[in-house]
């Protein structure tokens, strides 16, 4: 089973929130410290894979096989690839090396 972890992109600071403690009500507002968004933060999902250099992978990430660059993105209850130009191809256990890295790379 895949460890659960999130992490919040602040579109205001145009960074990674740094807040160990946060909170979503029901209103889908997400809020950390005093501070309280529903349009100017993104949560993102860890993948659970990690990449060729052994950074934890999560959706909204550019990866990379030396070839093309494509989005991980949450489609039909799972992590898929998203190519430009070229339909989703589902993120499947083929992806993955036996050491749980892939050949993708963050970029």
């Amino acid at each position: 089973m895949r460890e659960v972890k999130f992490r919040i992109w602040d579109k205001l600071e145009k960074k990674y929130s740094k807040e160990p403690y946060w909170n979503i009500n029901q209103d889908g507002f997400i809020s950390y410290g005093n501070a309280e968004w529903k349009d100017e933060a993104v949560l993102e999902q860890y993948t659970g894979i990690k990449d060729k250099n052994g950074k934890e992978i999560y959706e909204g990430d550019v990866i990379s096989d030396g070839v093309q660059e494509a989005t991980v993105i949450y489609w039909r209850n799972g992590f898929c690839i998203s190519y430009k130009n070229l339909k989703q191809i589902p993120w499947i256990n083929t992806i993955e090396s036996k050491h749980g890295h892939t050949r993708y790379e963050i970029i």
